[in-house]
């Protein structure tokens, strides 16, 4: 592991920020303690500061006035905190590394600050709120934050517990997937479960249809494509005796074609609404087109890559990594060329994203903060 002396200099600011994260944290849209953490910080060190973006979503300004030979770049760290149990209010913990993202940020921040007079172009560094699930990133879209400078390139990090400290994986294309939801209400008919003829059982209904939503994947796909629909939660009926009139079914569906994403949501719309027509009931779908699928620039991605390399060595650079899980920095993705890159933060025990003991090392600041600093380099040094 290569790190640079002005990287190494701010080990214990790295950690320090990343500390203070971590004993305050807030759910999506409610992160109002960690925003004047990181207005206050950026402020000090020179930076032009929005704040309440989006809510609570705070960016912040460096560099040269954007010309048409100046490029303005964009880093990107979210920072919610995950709420551990729906039944307790108080169990919010940063189980997904948005901390470590924060001060990854905040430490390149120090690093330009002191380096202003040699930044050729803009710096734009985005703390967003809401990226679990919430929709923070659309939001700080809308409200103007690929442009006034106009973004030139997007980049984020993902610190990653399914790849070893000191490794760093990276993809061109598709890295994560698409994440969409659907509710799915089958509507029977109640009555006496020993007179099943005079009713519309919709547990009955509800078993067909999730058998059949399997079929959508291994028989209206191409077997080359990746496409998940998982059933997450199931509820209906009352009694044991009393046939059931309602059951909920919620799901989700994941691929790394965005042009899939449209031809499944309508399978589901149809083959729902169809079984449970041909029981005698009917079917009501709410299908969410939540998060597209994160998918690099070829250009970027090569780019991350090979400065990759020269940070952790060649042999721990995984070059064609990618997960079915989904992040937010998508929608960026849409509208600018650049890359999502994964920090691998997996120590001697195993703990997976979201769970209560996931813990991020500083390595994985070191590292994530070096290559951030390169890729400035790369583009306005």
């Amino acid at each position: 592991m290569i790190i640079s002396d002005e990287v190494s200099r701010l080990k214990s600011k790295l950690i320090e920020d990343k500390a203070f994260f971590n004993s305050h944290p807030e759910l999506g849209f409610n992160e109002h303690i960690t925003a004047d953490y990181i207005s206050s910080t950026l402020i000090s060190l020179g930076f032009s500061v929005k704040k309440n973006v989006a809510g609570t979503g705070v960016v912040g300004l460096l560099g040269q006035d954007q010309d048409k030979n100046k490029q303005c770049i964009l880093f990107r760290a979210d920072m919610d905190a995950v709420l551990m149990n729906p039944e307790d209010p108080s169990s919010v913990k940063h189980t997904c590394g948005h901390d470590a993202h924060m001060a990854i940020l905040l430490g390149l921040a120090r690093i330009l600050s002191k380096n202003i007079s040699d930044l050729k172009g803009m710096v734009k560094l985005v703390f967003q709120p809401g990226e679990e699930g919430l929709g923070g990133a659309e939001l700080m879209i809308k409200q103007g934050v690929l442009d006034y400078p106009h973004v030139d390139k997007v980049f984020a990090l993902h610190v990653w517990s399914e790849l070893l400290e000191g490794e760093i994986g990276i993809q061109d294309g598709a890295i994560m997937a698409s994440g969409d939801e659907f509710t799915i209400e089958v509507i029977g008919k109640s009555g006496h479960a020993a007179l099943p003829e005079k009713c519309v059982d919709a547990i009955a209904i509800a078993s067909q249809i999730i058998t059949a939503l399997q079929f959508i994947v291994s028989r209206n796909i191409n077997p080359l494509e990746t496409v998940v629909i998982s059933i997450g939660t199931i509820f209906g009926g009352c009694n044991y005796n009393t046939i059931c009139e309602k059951v909920t079914i919620k799901g989700t569906c994941r691929t790394y074609n965005n042009q899939i994403r449209q031809y499944i949501s309508e399978r589901i719309k149809n083959t729902s609404i169809s079984i449970a027509r041909c029981y005698g009931g009917d079917a009501i779908i709410d299908y969410r087109h939540k998060h597209p699928a994160v998918v690099n620039s070829n250009e970027e991605a090569l780019m991350v890559s090979q400065l990759s390399e020269t940070i952790v060595g060649s042999r721990n650079v995984i070059k064609n990594y990618k997960t079915m899980c989904t992040e937010d920095f998508s929608h960026y993705l849409q509208y600018s060329q650049g890359a999502l890159v994964f920090i691998g933060c997996q120590g001697e025990r195993y703990f997976p994203q979201h769970n209560p003991n996931y813990y991020v090392d500083e390595s994985a600041l070191l590292i994530g903060l070096e290559l951030f600093y390169q890729i400035t380099k790369k583009y306005l040094y």
